[in-house]
């Protein structure tokens, strides 16, 4: 189903609030004891304004957490 998919995808993509990103983050170094590398991808599916602000949020509020 359509629900499914989202859930499914949503598990291995770091999407949400800043808070939410760091978390996952922070998940994810936990269990593999530290990471390497992040790969930094962006879908056009909100349009390029609301990129820009993804991308800048997650610069200014998840980043420097780390």
């Amino acid at each position: 189903t359509r629900d499914e998919w989202y859930q499914g995808y949503v598990g291995q993509q770091l999407i949400g609030s800043p808070d939410d990103v760091s978390e996952k983050i922070e998940w994810i170094d936990d269990r593999a004891s530290g990471i390497g590398g992040m790969i930094f991808m962006s879908r056009e599916w909100a349009g390029v304004d609301e990129a820009h602000r993804s991308w800048r949020l997650f610069a200014e509020k998840v980043m420097p957490r780390f």
